[in-house]
């Protein structure tokens, strides 16, 4: 028995064109390849962990980030030692 149903779609994928030196297209289409996957998908998980590493850097040398992470470093050396000293 069928039954006809209605549903509502909404899709948003938005494909942003790029223009590549045909080395460098032909590189990532036979990297892609040898790891089983699309051209697509490798340089998005390429690019994406490029960024990822970058932002990273740029946090390690934002001075008010690095302020940060030695209060807190700081804090943690000060309720390590006072957990210590309970023992």
């Amino acid at each position: 028995m069928t039954r006809e149903v209605k549903f509502d779609v909404d899709i948003q994928r938005r494909v942003f064109l790029t223009a590549l030196e045909p080395n460098l297209a032909k590189r990532l289409t036979h990297a892609a390849r040898r790891r089983g996957v699309s051209t697509e998908t490798l340089v998005n998980v390429w690019l994406s962990e490029k960024l990822a590493a970058n932002e990273m850097d740029e946090m390690a040398r934002d001075p008010d980030i690095q302020r940060e992470n030695k209060a807190i470093a700081r804090e943690f050396a000060v309720a390590e030692q006072d957990g210590l000293k309970d023992r």
